[in-house]
């Protein structure tokens, strides 16, 4: 690893202790929320970019393969191998998406109707590590606890003085929820 890979590897980590913190500011966390989308549609970008590079590598080494063949006078075998090849490949990709697609059906059914509206339409696999990553975050399962007030009840004090109870227990779901409370308060009243 150069300096300079261990130098951007000490800041990514830096920014990213600096982004696990928790703040009590509506503000605050609809910029983190608008960071972290823009940061998720570079990735995205980036990803996509590699794949383009990738594809047009694979372009280019099946062109040369294709050249040596019809220079041995192989081009007919290679076609039918190629031939072959793409409708395994074709038929293969069909019955993965329809797995996923099912998948998706099935963990989108497990999630309360409340979240649904957070889950990425388009991508089958973006919805799944959406739907991953939230539950290894545990968001759809609501914690007693400061800050967690179930539909239709009420508790006594201020989401403020939740908050706080929240950060001194050190429950950070409870901390979030809370927080989502309070920016949906702060929505309502505008």
């Amino acid at each position: 690893m150069s300096d300079e890979q261990a130098a951007q590897a000490v800041k990514e980590a830096a920014e990213k202790a600096e982004a696990a913190k928790v703040s009590t500011d509506p503000t605050e966390i609809a910029k983190q929320i608008a960071t972290l989308n823009q940061e998720s549609a570079a990735k995205r970008i980036e990803n996509k970019e590699l794949r383009e590079k990738l594809e047009k590598f694979e372009a280019a080494q099946a062109e040369a393969a294709e050249k040596a063949a019809a220079e041995k006078g192989e081009f007919k075998e290679l076609y039918e191998k190629l031939k072959a090849d793409s409708e395994s490949k074709d038929s293969r990709v069909t019955a993965m998406a329809e797995t996923l697609t099912k998948m998706l059906e099935a963990e989108t059914a497990n999630i309360p109707e409340e979240y649904r509206a957070l889950i990425p339409t388009g991508d089958v696999t973006t919805a799944l590590e959406w739907i991953a990553t939230a539950k290894t975050a545990k968001l759809f399962e609501p914690k007693g606890g400061p800050g967690f007030r179930p539909a239709g009840e009420s508790q006594a004090g201020t989401l403020e003085a939740e908050l706080a109870a929240a950060k001194e227990s050190g429950d950070i779901l409870a901390q979030v929820h809370i927080k989502k409370q309070i920016f949906d308060k702060s929505q309502r009243s505008n």
